[in-house]
């Protein structure tokens, strides 16, 4: 069985995956822009949006199930 800090790794590094995946589109977004293909530029960015928005899901979940956890006074 996986101890509680390998999960939390490996679940602090989804977002960061989603967010690295929406830094790629940016890229090629400007490449389609600077090449004057607007369409495809524009699928890209629409593409960034998603991982944002699933890297924000992720990041939410994360937050809940934390504040669940948490205790606003120290022991």
């Amino acid at each position: 069985m996986t101890d509680v800090r390998t999960q939390a790794a490996a679940a602090a590094l989804l977002p960061a995956q989603e967010l690295e995946v929406a830094a790629q589109h940016l890229r090629t977004a400007a490449a389609h822009m600077t090449a004057g293909e607007v369409l495809r530029s524009a699928a890209h960015l629409l593409a960034r949006r998603g991982h944002l928005l699933k890297a924000g899901a992720t990041l939410d979940a994360l937050a809940v199930e934390y504040a669940a956890r948490s205790h606003p006074t120290p022991d």
